[in-house]
């Protein structure tokens, strides 16, 4: 019908001297109206709707609500909002591009604490934008409360039976609960990037700028985005399937918990750059909390925390499995509380809060506790080539706790731990772990064997590690053998050396009583 319409009007613009060209000129118009109309219905991609709650700053503007121009606009479709502010809730339910005309997140000092104000020529929404449609785009927009009345609560909302959102350039600020609730099916990756998510959900307890809770996350892509202010920044926890997520390359400020992950299979959350210091109350940077399968946490600088990163499956009580097969690596800690913490078990029955880990070539600095702590029930681990120094507590502490298994099972290997005021090196089940090649100074029990020692402590600080090994790179979980499956878990022998092996365990998504052996 669309294509009809501009027929016509294109055919009063003309004028003809014969009757007989005219009514050729109709029946040929008409014809060519009706062959190309669903053709170009389906070409809407190139057709903006402009929106102007005023008309002030796009003259001649269709529209003056963005929800009634989504209600007209067509797949592939560009909605293109001018700048204003738009108290109205939208549901978009069509595969369409929703635009600011002037982005706001470049525009915007994202870490700024003092300024709440945003600038008059942004487009600034006072509710709800939920997303039910696949192939979705929203590009910089500000959501925000209204200056009056109850908040926001959330700012973005997507689903999980859709996928392939691209959220992008964005500010969420001052919503009640959540800046993003991100879902997704994973049929096409899902794309979170450069948006600026700040004081979300503050006066309300434990909430966050970007939260994936409330549904399956799978396939998804979140990096470069700034979070600061927020109860917790970044939240992918929960019962539901995450899957295939990459969180990487954030900046994150001022956050009681910066970055909380559980029930991942095949993520990674690397090369953020994370600071927690002034976050009130004190919380950890990073949480592992339970379920995880395969998980690389790698490259990310942090700064502060009580601890800066915590295996606890117990700060998730909606996924009670152990972690297996995680690796954290390359991590740069700093000033925190302890650097690694690996909590022990609920109860002597409860699954380990880590098994089959590998934590490689982390550096732990000035912190008040321990650089690394791995406590009872958690056993099977790999320590390699990491460096605590100038800790409060000790380098490496593997901790007895009174009714609890032991900690066994642990190698040790080419660790340089220096300067750390209890001990170096603290182990309660000397014996049940094995200690390979590793520079300290201070150990306890002092007859222990662990040790290899260095002339001072400053001139092995300064030295590489005894045992600089290089381990390959982390194979992926194999899923091809669903409900069961592979996880890959770095082996290694009492010698000092290793290889990658494989752990079966049971997917997180399985029927009931599915068995995979012992």
């Amino acid at each position: 019908m669309r294509g009809i319409r501009l027929a016509k009007f294109g055919m009063h613009q003309r004028t003809g001297s014969g009757s007989m060209r005219t009514s050729l000129a109709l029946v040929t118009v008409i014809a060519a109206g009706m062959l190309i109309g669903t053709a170009t219905a389906s070409a809407q991609g190139s057709r903006p709707l402009v929106v102007d709650d005023d008309s002030a700053q796009c003259p001649g503007a269709g529209y003056t609500t963005i929800q009634s121009a989504i209600d007209a606009a067509g797949k592939g479709d560009t909605v293109r909002v001018c700048g204003g502010v738009y108290h109205e809730n939208v549901t978009i339910e069509t595969s369409v591009k929703l635009v600011a005309k002037v982005p706001a997140a470049p525009t915007i000092d994202c870490l700024e604490t003092t300024d709440t104000a945003l600038p008059g020529k942004l487009t600034v929404i006072t509710g709800a934008v939920d997303v039910a449609a696949n192939d979705v785009e929203i590009d910089g927009v500000a959501i925000s409360s209204p200056a009056e009345g109850p908040k926001t609560p959330i700012g973005i909302i997507t689903h999980e039976e859709n996928s392939g959102y691209l959220i992008r350039r964005n500010v969420f600020q001052d919503t009640g609960e959540f800046g993003i609730e991100l879902q997704s099916s994973g049929a096409k990756q899902t794309v979170v990037e450069k948006n600026c998510l700040r004081r979300n959900g503050t006066e309300v307890g434990v909430r966050a700028g970007l939260a994936a809770e409330s549904g399956a996350l799978r396939n998804a892509v979140i990096r470069k985005n700034i979070l600061a202010d927020n109860f917790e920044g970044i939240s992918v926890a929960g019962p539901h399937p995450h899957a295939n997520i990459s969180i990487t390359d954030n900046i994150v400020r001022r956050e009681t918990v910066g970055i909380f992950f559980s029930g991942f299979l095949s993520g990674n959350v690397s090369n953020n750059d994370i600071d927690v210091t002034g976050a009130v109350p004190t919380g950890a940077a990073l949480i592992v909390g339970g379920g995880n399968l395969g998980l690389v946490v790698d490259g990310n600088s942090i700064v502060g925390g009580l601890p800066a990163i915590s295996v606890n499956r117990r700060a998730n009580d909606t996924n009670p499995n152990a972690n297996i097969g995680i690796v954290i690596s390359r991590n740069r800690i700093q000033n925190s509380g302890s650097g690694i913490n690996v909590t022990f078990p609920d109860t002597v029955e409860d699954q380990p809060n880590l098994s089959h880990g590998l934590i490689y070539r982390n550096e732990m600095t000035g912190g008040t506790g321990s650089g690394i702590v791995v406590a009872s029930g958690n056993n099977d681990n790999v320590l390699v080539n990491n460096r605590a120094i100038d800790n409060g507590r000790f380098g490496i502490f593997l901790a007895a706790v009174p009714d609890y298994p032991t900690v066994s099972g642990t190698v040790a290997v080419g660790n340089t731990l220096l300067g750390n005021k209890l001990a170096d090196v603290r182990d309660d089940n000397w014996g049940e772990n094995t200690w390979v090649g590793n520079r300290c100074v201070t150990q306890l029990p002092t007859d222990a064997d662990i040790c290899s020692g260095a002339p001072t402590a400053r001139i092995a600080a300064a030295s590489p590690p005894s045992r600089a090994l290089t381990i390959p790179r982390t194979p992926a979980v194999n899923t091809s053998t669903w409900p069961c499956l592979k996880v890959p878990y770095f082996e290694m022998d009492p010698d000092g050396t290793g290889v990658w092996s494989w752990v079966t365990v049971v997917a997180p998504d399985a029927p009931p009583g599915t068995y995979c052996g012992s």
